[in-house]
């Protein structure tokens, strides 16, 4: 089992000096096209055939019935079998106990909405605002950019012990579900949920390689590429990142054919590393984990959780 002294090699700042090492440039360029290939491969044959299902899971029951059948794979997958597990419903604002979270939503939309009480002129129509025309559009738009931004919002809240999901075409939830279950799983450990603030690039890398095998292999099983969909878009974005930060790291020039066209950082992982001074844990958590599983294969998932697999 996962002991602190394991803890220990497994913080924020000892990951984050594994991935930035020269010699990792070459292996995420390696990385990184086999991931751009499989990422238009994929695009090519969604565009050919239908691949998404009509079944799009909105009610409680469906989604407890979906959650059931995901924990089930991760649990033999992990090799961890809890009889308790965490509550799984769909987001509610009172749901979100961190008002952190909201705050963030509103400075999406402040940050959108920017140039226009900068500039005190309508976006769309270019005419002069006045303050009594502007108020009640910020207003409003606050509102509907929190409710929006809240009811789009994939966790796993520690306090409550419950997942959070937004309403997904059943493709698309079951990878989500298998990473928000597998932070529910870290958050049993109490010798690694009690460091969690420590340990983001492990805790998020670790729950995207589980969400990477749950997806990959309800692909295969299925024949259904659909569910790899949004997985290998995030992997290919999180290792797109990752290159492009060693390369300014070591002062090297990203290959440009390898670059092109490739998911850039999004919102709000912008917002992440100005908020924090550092880049989202998906990223250098993630593309660590890549690393490794291309070494010694996708069992150190649950060497993980054991203690077992070293860095």
């Amino acid at each position: 089992m996962i002991t602190k002294k394991y803890v220990n090699t497994i913080t924020d700042e000892k990951l984050e000096n594994k991935l930035f090492q020269p010699e990792n440039i070459s292996t995420l360029e390696e990385l990184l096209a086999a991931a751009r290939r499989e990422y238009q491969t994929l695009q090519k044959i969604q565009s050919k055939r239908r691949c998404n299902s009509d079944r799009r899971i909105k009610s409680q029951a469906e989604l407890e019935s979906v959650f059931d059948e995901v924990k089930e794979f991760v649990d033999d997958y992990l090799g961890f079998h809890f009889k308790d597990k965490p509550k799984c419903s769909f987001s509610r604002l009172r749901d979100f106990p961190d008002v952190s979270l909201r705050r963030t939503t509103n400075i999406f939309y402040v940050l959108g909405i920017g140039e226009m009480l900068i500039s005190g002129t309508d976006l769309m129509s270019g005419e002069p605002m006045s303050f009594f025309s502007i108020a009640p559009a910020v207003v409003l738009g606050l509102a509907i950019n929190n409710h929006y931004a809240i009811r789009n919002t994939n966790a796993y809240i520690l306090e409550s012990d419950r997942i959070l999901l937004h309403r997904e075409k059943y493709e698309t939830l079951v990878p989500k579900l298998a990473h928000e279950y597998t932070h529910a799983l870290q958050g049993r450990l109490h010798v690694l949920s009690s460091r969690r603030k420590e340990c983001r690039n492990f805790m998020e890398g670790h729950a995207r390689g589980v969400q990477r095998y749950v997806a990959r292999s309800y692909w295969e099983q299925k024949d259904n590429p659909a569910f790899m969909d949004f997985t290998i878009r995030e992997d290919t974005r999180e290792l797109h990142l990752a290159y492009r930060l060693l390369c300014d790291r070591f002062s090297q020039q990203p290959h440009k054919i390898l670059v092109k066209g490739l998911p850039k950082e999004t919102i709000g992982q912008k917002f992440y590393r100005r908020k924090n001074g550092t880049v989202d844990p998906h990223v250098i958590g993630n593309s660590l984990m890549l690393i490794h599983e291309a070494q010694d294969g996708n069992d150190i998932y649950r060497q993980m959780l054991q203690g077992e697999y070293n860095f």
